[in-house]
């Protein structure tokens, strides 16, 4: 008799255990990289509009960067008229992603190129609220910054930036909340 109830209480032991367990809330750092990866749709390009060409009165500006950007190689530049007309170099074409275009200005063209690449860094934190069933999730994103992007006129920065998102849980899963 005794030997019946050590056994069954083991029984409603481990069957008591495993209930509570599958309740937990667990969220691994892959799964919550996973899904920021996902929603921030990471690598992206971070893309900006440059002036090739300015016969408008803020000429000065445009010649001033374009000046920047030929001392560094990514573009040469010409002057017959006074105003500022660049075309873009075999060193800037790797980062060109549009031919170049009207702004909508006549005395304008402009041209897209990539400034800077963001991409995911790492998970570096992880805090659970179980009572409330989220998870604060705090990661690094990276951005690498291209010559363009590191000129005077964008003035990127090549460092990681901390971020944090709140994730939810659901009869389904995590969720990401905006």
């Amino acid at each position: 008799m005794k030997r019946f109830s050590f056994i069954t209480q083991l029984a409603c032991l481990f069957l008591f255990s495993s209930l509570f367990s599958c309740n937990k809330l667990e969220l691994s750092r892959e799964e919550a990289a996973k899904m920021l990866k996902s929603q921030l749709n990471l690598p992206k390009d971070e893309i900006k509009k440059i002036l090739l060409r300015d016969e408008t009165g803020s000429f000065n500006m445009t010649r001033n960067f374009l000046k920047d950007l030929q001392n560094s190689g990514l573009v040469s530049m010409e002057s017959p008229t006074g105003y500022p007309n660049a075309t873009i170099t075999e060193n800037g074409m790797k980062y060109v992603k549009s031919k170049p275009h009207s702004t909508g200005n006549p005395y304008e063209t402009g041209i897209d190129v990539l400034v800077a690449s963001i991409d995911f860094g790492e998970i570096t934190g992880i805090i659970i609220n179980e009572g409330a069933k989220t998870a604060q999730v705090d990661y690094t994103l990276i951005r690498k910054v291209t010559p363009f992007g590191s000129s005077r006129q964008f003035k990127l920065q090549e460092s990681p930036s901390n971020e944090s998102k709140l994730f939810r849980k659901y009869d389904d899963g995590w969720r990401i909340q905006n």
